[in-house]
């Protein structure tokens, strides 16, 4: 029999309004996937509640994270809370983490509460008309770039939340950005196919490279400022020459749309990862690959090293596992997490001790912060109203700031990390 999702939810609701608890919690699942019926978290909890009511440890879980998500129901972190118990309580957790390559299903990992997390309400910087596509800190932690749909830049001065410039230039998308190691000079990519070179203080556009064929995804400087990274939908990964502004090189091999590259911190190695499910490593004393690395089921959007440049993360659309940690000298998988209900991350981002990976989702809602060693879920923090397309930790590592379809960047102000994060005196991967 074919696969017929609105068959499924047909059959479902007529078990569900007789009060079966089993095609109550289904129903709900197909509301929240939006598989056979329009996605509606709405519906989700109230078919989610039915059946948790009924002791259905499944149920109690789900609901248990959409309070957490703020989906479908008002945002409560201690009714979520006391939902997830009652499941655990049943044996049940579908919080999964697979270490080593093995898979365990351990007792649910209740988050910290977001008052917990920041020493005040998070700032929301308004301005944009379009969705916040990407933001990028200074290196002295003075300024927030932010690129948008809307075409434009804007700097920001982080203390005050007072926007200081809005740069026009770009005639689509802003897709990415970057600040030379130095601060002085920033770099944008966009769907226009171009990238800019920009002065940080002035706002004057020094230099515009042309060599894409598709729009250009990510941009990256080395991390001693004397070349340039940039990836695209033409498949490629160029590499620029500053001075002269002509590409040096030209990286070949992926099979589609590359979407994010990253500089390792020694400058040795230049990470890429896209379309075409991989990431790959490329040597830069040579600019050639030096490894394929295979294991996410879906588009792999961001890549990121830590900044001890041990560990490797890289998010997914993967329906299991959509974030996965990996040894950045061999290229094995060390630890994966499903953070839950099958979420596309759109977003990742170490801080800058590297204890932590926040990551950010399709839903949008809820920022995740994750233990970099265990692979635990260690808080949450909620107020976006859409995809979270892009974070980025302040030097210090005080401010976390997230980027949205929902047109706004918000600045968590953190309280001091080494209070709340876990213990990482384990052996190094």
């Amino acid at each position: 029999m074919p696969q017929d999702h609105a068959q499924a939810a047909s059959w479902y609701l007529k078990a569900a309004d007789q009060g079966f608890a089993p095609a109550q919690v289904r129903l709900g699942v197909l509301y929240n996937n939006g598989q056979g019926v329009p996605q509606d978290f709405t519906q989700a909890a109230y078919w989610f509640r039915k059946s948790a009511e009924q002791g259905n440890a499944e149920a109690q879980f789900d609901l248990g994270i959409l309070f957490h998500n703020g989906q479908g129901v008002k945002w409560d972190s201690a009714e979520g809370d006391d939902w997830l118990r009652k499941a655990e309580e049943q044996g049940y957790c579908d919080g999964k983490v697979r270490i080593g390559g093995l898979s365990t299903i351990g007792p649910c990992v209740l988050s910290r509460d977001a008052r917990d997390l920041m020493l005040t309400p998070p700032t929301s910087l308004e301005g944009h008309i379009d969705s916040v596509a990407n933001i990028a800190f200074s290196p002295d932690g003075t300024i927030l770039a932010s690129g948008s749909h809307d075409t434009t830049i804007k700097l920001w001065e982080v203390v005050s939340g007072r926007l200081l410039l809005t740069l026009n230039a770009h005639t689509e998308y802003v897709t990415s950005l970057a600040f030379s190691p130095d601060g002085l000079t920033m770099a944008s990519g966009s769907n226009d196919k171009t990238i800019k070179l920009w002065d940080r203080s002035r706002g004057r556009l020094l230099l515009t490279l042309m060599g894409h064929a598709g729009g250009v995804k990510s941009v990256a400087f080395s991390p001693d400022g004397r070349i340039l990274a940039s990836s695209s939908n033409d498949k490629t990964v160029k590499i620029w020459d500053l001075v002269s502004g002509t590409v040096v090189h030209t990286l070949n091999g992926h099979t589609d749309a590359v979407l994010s590259i990253a500089f390792s911190p020694d400058g040795r190695t230049l990470a890429s990862c896209g379309c075409d499910d991989t990431i790959r490593l490329w040597d830069t004393s040579r600019f050639k690959l030096m490894r394929t690395m295979q294991g996410h089921c879906g588009s792999v959007p961001k890549i990121a090293f830590s900044p001890d440049g041990l560990k490797l993360a890289s998010s997914s659309g993967d329906w299991e596992y959509p974030i996965k940690l990996w040894n950045a000298a061999s290229g094995q998988e060390v630890c994966a997490i499903a953070p839950s209900c099958g979420d596309v991350v759109t977003s990742i981002a170490f801080n800058p001790n590297g204890r932590m990976l926040a990551s950010g989702n399709w839903s949008g809602i809820i920022i995740k912060l994750w233990d970099t060693i265990s692979g635990e879920l260690v808080g949450t923090l909620p107020g976006h109203n859409g995809l979270v397309y892009s974070l980025a930790y302040s030097p210090d590592g005080r401010i976390l700031a997230s980027g949205s379809r929902d047109k706004t960047i918000k600045l968590w102000r953190l309280s001091d990390t080494s209070n709340w994060a876990l213990d990482t005196t384990s052996a190094p991967l």
